[in-house]
């Protein structure tokens, strides 16, 4: 994913997290990161089309991504 957002945004569920297995935290970011970029997404004051094209182009950014790993 883009960053750890999690790390930046939710500090205590970060630090919270150095008590799970890697997989288990990393697993965790991930979806936190997806649904915090998908709620700013949804939180921007322009048209439903250019978040809908926003949140596809997001979207194939991260399954290219998980697909180089």
């Amino acid at each position: 994913m883009v960053n750890n957002l999690l790390s930046i945004h939710a500090k205590s569920f970060s630090w919270a997290g150095f008590f799970l297995p890697s997989d288990v935290y990393k697993n965790g970011s991930d979806l936190y990161d997806f649904c915090r970029i998908l709620d700013d997404i949804a939180d921007e004051e322009i048209s439903l089309e250019i978040k809908k094209k926003n949140c596809l182009l997001y979207t194939s950014d991260a399954a290219d991504e998980e697909d180089s790993v």
